[in-house]
């Protein structure tokens, strides 16, 4: 029986990359998306270590690119949906096995899904940035003073800044 994997060649772009404590489902998913995948991309020689030691513990041989952190390179912040007035900014990545409601107050759609160079310029420009995206740990510290950055929940708990 063949998987639809068998005719896939999967790349993990920044495999490697783990929690200080294996503390959501997104951790586990992370960790088998790289054992998944015939290449693992990683950000420092310590990701790879981590590959490198995963890998080696159901005797696959990783095919690793050390390809560093380029999350910020040629971006250009588009600044439209900045306001005038002070504000804080809430992004929020609903973990995958647990349940979260936000009640908003009013139905605006404004600021739903929007691209990295108007997301980026939100996160420059907020008094506070309340999250609990990788965001905070790869972007929003080149952009704002980390003392402005409040982590919601555990789902990137023993994750270090850049």
């Amino acid at each position: 029986m063949r998987s639809f994997l068998d005719h896939k060649y999967i790349i993990h772009y920044y495999a490697g990359i783990r929690d200080k404590y294996l503390s959501t489902y997104d951790s586990y998913l992370r960790h088998c998306i790289t054992i998944l995948s015939d290449e693992q991309w990683v950000e420092s020689r310590k990701c790879a270590r981590g590959v490198k030691r995963l890998c080696r513990s159901i005797n696959k041989t990783p095919n690793i690119k050390i390809v560093g952190s380029n999350h910020l390179l040629n971006v250009i912040l588009d600044y439209t949906k900045v306001p005038e007035e002070p504000y804080n900014l809430v992004l929020y990545n609903p973990c995958t096995k647990t349940k979260e409601i936000f009640i908003g107050p009013n139905p605006d759609k404004q600021y739903g899904s929007l691209p990295q160079e108007q997301l980026l310029a939100l996160v420059k420009e907020c008094e506070k940035f309340y999250t609990n995206s990788s965001c905070g740990v790869y972007e929003a510290p080149f952009l704002i003073d980390k003392k402005k950055i409040i982590w919601l929940g555990k789902r990137n708990k023993g994750r270090k800044y850049k």
